[in-house]
């Protein structure tokens, strides 16, 4: 900065020095313009910072500092306080009633993924009302808030406290968890379930980690039975059994459907189809359970014995999102079950035929009529060979 300019042939200043722009925010606060842009949430500060510019004539003397923007803007302050770190759970704090209310709502969001249902837990304006009519409008940092509850906590501690029938949307239907255990018991093991539901798009792979998944020590692994973990649960054997029902073939599968009506035309008769609840079926001990719906599915006139090629196995698996069912071999007890038609009904055209079996004869020693019996020590061996296809003796390439 130069006190004076002379130009001679040359331009020249006079009582020079140094000078900090900075300086230009002490000296001249009224001159300079202050602008803030990018207000966030920070964990760490435990307030909501932003980034301020300032500038003198146009000219950017600060282009960038972080502040705290509570001074600033105090309600959006506090908006973004509530939001993030109350409802989100973004903060690190000691409070009891903070831990108290992520566990509850931990307990509905597992809830969920055992009904794979994404309408049980309310929003999070929900949540936030919660907040913002309990707490006191200067409360716009962690520093505020700690500050606040010290003295509204003697007077309510469970103030802001969560209670389960806020968190469960009053959309959600009545909801039935029995059909959906926390433990599977059997043979005297009591496993725990754990559940993860991850929707995707159709015609995207599904999760592998998508489902229900029970934790069985190493020690006990032999001694359980297969049979019964491909009934899965109480909630999912509906899904099990549509998804075995969608692999049939098309004129077994159009049985399990009502025909659809236009509004001219009269509805044909149709056989009611009724399903059991999830929760009345019981699996069997040692049962198949594409074996069980194929005999429950023989009171429906029509079907016949349909779930021979989706019968499962021990090698076989079910993805509950895919809704498909991967089919590795057929047990021998479906199998046979399906074999035996019923009284007075022919068998199912997809039943396997009895495979016939060649004919065989004896050929004698030479000079002999193939197929003759010998007799005698001097008898030769015999020798089992095919017989050759021959034209029956009254037709005209035999006549000929």
């Amino acid at each position: 900065m130069a006190a004076e300019l002379v130009e001679t042939s040359r331009l020249w200043a006079r009582v020079a020095a140094k000078f900090d722009p900075l300086w230009v925010e002490q000296v001249a606060p009224d001159l300079v313009k202050r602008s803030y842009s990018e207000p966030h949430w920070s964990k760490k500060m435990g307030s909501v910072m932003a980034h301020e510019k300032v500038t003198l004539y146009g000219v950017p003397i600060i282009p960038s500092r972080r502040i705290n923007y509570g001074r600033v803007d105090p309600e959006l302050c506090r908006e973004l306080f509530i939001r993030h770190a109350l409802v989100e759970g973004d903060w690190q704090t000691h409070h009891k009633f903070f831990h108290r209310n992520r566990a509850l709502l931990h307990e509905v969001e597992e809830l969920e993924a055992r009904m794979r249902r994404r309408d049980i837990l309310v929003d999070d304006e929900t949540l936030f009302e919660f907040y913002d009519v309990r707490i006191g409008k200067d409360v716009v940092s962690e520093r505020h808030f700690d500050k606040w509850w010290k003295e509204a906590r003697q007077q309510d501690p469970a103030l802001l406290d969560f209670d389960q029938a806020l968190l469960i949307s009053e959309d959600a239907d009545a909801l039935d968890d029995s059909a959906y255990p926390q433990t599977l018991l059997h043979k005297d093991f009591e496993l725990p379930l754990s559940y993860e539901f991850h929707p995707v798009a159709p015609g995207s792979p599904p999760n592998p980690s998508d489902g229900v998944t029970a934790e069985v020590p190493v020690l006990f692994l032999n001694q359980l039975d297969d049979a019964a973990f491909r009934w899965l649960i109480p909630g999912q054997r509906v899904e099990l059994v549509t998804a075995l029902i969608k692999s049939l073939p098309k004129q077994v599968r159009k049985n399990f459907v009502r025909p659809r009506t236009s509004p001219g035309r009269p509805s044909p008769p149709s056989t009611p189809i009724s399903i059991r609840p999830p929760t009345s079926w019981r699996p069997p001990s040692s049962s198949c359970c594409a074996g069980s719906a194929a005999r429950s599915s023989r009171r429906i006139p029509g079907t016949g014995t349909p779930f021979r090629r989706t019968c499962g196995s021990a090698s076989a698996s079910w993805t509950p999102g895919a809704r498909c069912w991967t089919r590795a071999r057929t047990s021998q007890r479906c199998r046979n079950a399906w074999r035996r038609p019923r009284a007075g009904r022919s068998p199912s055209r997809w039943a396997p035929h009895p495979r016939r079996r060649r004919p065989h004869r004896t050929a004698g020693p030479a000079g002999r009529r193939p197929g003759r019996p010998t007799a005698g020590p001097q008898a030769g061996p015999r020798e089992r060979v095919p017989v050759r296809n021959r034209a029956p003796p009254d037709s005209p390439r035999r006549r000929g």
